[in-house]
């Protein structure tokens, strides 16, 4: 398992690449059991970047993912990347 190899090495980011989390084969990377295992792996100061998916249509995942961020200990600070 991927996030297991990398406990033993502190990173300073954590980039989160899943597909949409109201996907039911993903769902699994946006628990709070993932979360707690990528706060672990993060060095002091790390950042972890997540992908909800745009928010206008679905603003509760957004919220649903932030919760669960929470919920394992990390802060959060979301933000919207606009064009391509």
């Amino acid at each position: 398992d991927t996030v297991r190899r990398l406990l033993d090495d502190g990173y300073r980011h954590f980039v989160e690449l899943s597909p949409h989390p109201a996907i039911t084969e993903s769902s699994k990377l946006y628990s709070q059991e993932f979360y707690g295992l990528a706060r672990r792996v993060l060095a002091p100061g790390g950042r972890l970047v997540a992908h909800t998916g745009p928010v206008a249509g679905r603003p509760r995942v957004l919220w649903t993912v932030e919760s669960t961020l929470r919920a394992a200990g990390l802060g959060t600070a979301p933000y919207r990347v606009t064009g391509r």
